[in-house]
């Protein structure tokens, strides 16, 4: 979406978009454990679980529990089992994948063209190593009750999930709880969300039937030990992990994401295009246009500062488009005119650029690269806001500089006295705003011993001296009058 983003305690992604604060966490929502453990030992799950072992008593057992969906990368599984048996002759008339889809509701042509490609390989793959007493794949194509799901759980002895995109699965979250003495292994896509929550997962990418296979063949070699050690590392996740954790928490961000918007005001700015959601502290009050009129002719002596760009002129990135305008130099110059008023513009543009701009405006105060150096008026000389500056940082700055402007085609810098800014705004807005995150990041770690300040602007990166900007000027104009 092109919008920029930061790092933020608690592991939240802060995204300030349009005046409001969206933070964003990745969350994976649990189950209910003893649901499910309790449900082990009812008589009529473990019946169901004695005649399934019967079944497969002398077999290992592979599951899948997949939505009827391309997404859910079925036919791959299918595929890498044939590979499997192709490359592993020692699991032939051992290893059974029982394969359940569940239909959707909805139909969509997808689904039989999944179907039929699953029809296919099972037929190819049964024919090809089954016999009258051994079925490599059976599938299944139908709606699971509770129960056949839980007795299902505790007789695999392996999960398998290829989904080649998935957000939101539990089934492997189950299978943990139900898998019980036998410590189940879980074989996860990469592309699934639950693969990096449970760290006993055996990551496969669902497109290398060879790299499923290899995966298979290691979830049913390893040793006892390993396979235990697995299984506790999930099953205490998924136990502490629950739903009503997960709900508990998710409430808590809740009101954490809300607790800075309660403390703000928010105004509405602009129409059409030009509309904006403008975010202001919780004490201000949105000025009345009569009573600062009135204001301003009662008054013996005014202070008026003016921001430059995006306020006076357009906002540009280069610095010739950003010339004042006849109209804005004349009613500057109208203002200065009238002795009551003490006129201002702090801009973050350098100095002998500002001075040529407003030449003509004699009595105009002007403050560059946001305040570090200022002038009353055309007749006195440019003052330091702060005595001494340290700019040895400004070599290695400028070194970092130069290799992201080289590499990024339509970017810029511009060097001021006090001041280093890249300018990103005409080249390639992806490609430049990854460029700006990892040049933020390059400089912070590089002139962290400087007394220095790294910022994000919309199309720049700034290094500036730290303690020094626009409010700490204004401040300074109003103690000196």
């Amino acid at each position: 979406l092109g919008l920029q983003f930061e790092s933020r305690r608690g592991g939240f992604l802060g995204v300030e978009y349009n005046g409001r604060h969206v933070m964003v966490r990745v969350s994976h929502v649990g189950i209910d454990p003893d649901m499910f453990m309790n449900r082990l030992q009812d008589p009529g799950v473990m019946k169901s679980t004695a005649v399934l072992e019967r079944k497969w008593e002398d077999k290992v057992v592979l599951l899948g529990i997949d939505d009827m969906d391309k997404l859910k990368g079925v036919p791959l599984k299918m595929l890498a089992i044939e590979h499997l048996l192709d490359n592993y002759p020692c699991w032939r008339n051992k290893v059974v994948l029982y394969q359940v889809t569940l239909p959707k509701d909805a139909r969509y042509p997808e689904q039989q063209q999944v179907r039929d490609e699953v029809h296919e390989i099972i037929a190819r793959v049964n024919g090809k190593y089954g016999t009258q007493t051994y079925t490599p794949i059976e599938y299944s194509e139908r709606h699971l009750t509770f129960d056949e799901r839980v007795a299902l759980y505790s007789v695999a002895h392996a999960v398998v999930n290829t989904s080649i995109r998935d957000g939101l699965n539990l089934v492997p979250y189950e299978f943990v709880c139900c898998s019980g003495d036998k410590s189940g292994v879980l074989i996860a896509s990469e592309f699934t969300g639950c693969s990096r929550a449970l760290s006993g997962v055996i990551h496969v990418n669902p497109w290398n039937k060879e790299d499923v296979a290899k995966a298979i063949d290691h979830a049913l070699s390893m040793s006892a030990v390993e396979r235990q050690v697995k299984h506790d590392k999930d099953f205490q996740y998924v136990t502490a992990h629950t739903t009503m954790v997960w709900a508990d928490s998710f409430l808590a961000d809740l009101d954490k994401a809300g607790e800075k918007a309660d403390k703000l005001t928010y105004l509405n700015m602009g129409l059409g295009l030009g509309f904006r959601v403008m975010e202001f502290g919780h004490n201000f009050k949105k000025l009345d246009p009569d009573a600062v009129v009135k204001s301003y002719r009662e008054s013996k002596r005014r202070l008026l500062v003016f921001d430059y760009e995006g306020t006076l002129t357009p906002l540009g990135s280069l610095a010739g488009l950003s010339v004042p305008s006849a109209a804005t130099l004349a009613i500057l110059t109208k203002l200065c005119n009238n002795p009551k008023n003490t006129v201002f513009i702090v801009s973050g543009r350098e100095r002998m650029t500002m001075q040529r701009w407003f030449k003509d405006c004699k009595a105009l105060g002007l403050a560059a690269e946001h305040g570090v150096f200022f002038q009353w008026d055309r007749s006195s000389d440019w003052q330091r806001l702060s005595p001494s500056l340290d700019l040895t940082w400004m070599e290695a700055a400028t070194e970092i500089f130069q290799s992201y402007t080289e590499r990024t085609d339509g970017s810029f810098i511009e060097a001021k006295e006090s001041a280093l800014v890249w300018h990103y705004r005409d080249a390639d807005p992806d490609f430049g705003l990854m460029q700006a995150k990892e040049l933020h990041d390059h400089l912070n770690s590089v002139l962290s011993n400087f007394p220095v300040q790294v910022v994000n602007g919309k199309g720049i990166v700034e290094v500036k001296p730290k303690g020094i900007n626009k409010g700490v000027m204004v401040e300074k104009l109003l103690t000196s009058m």
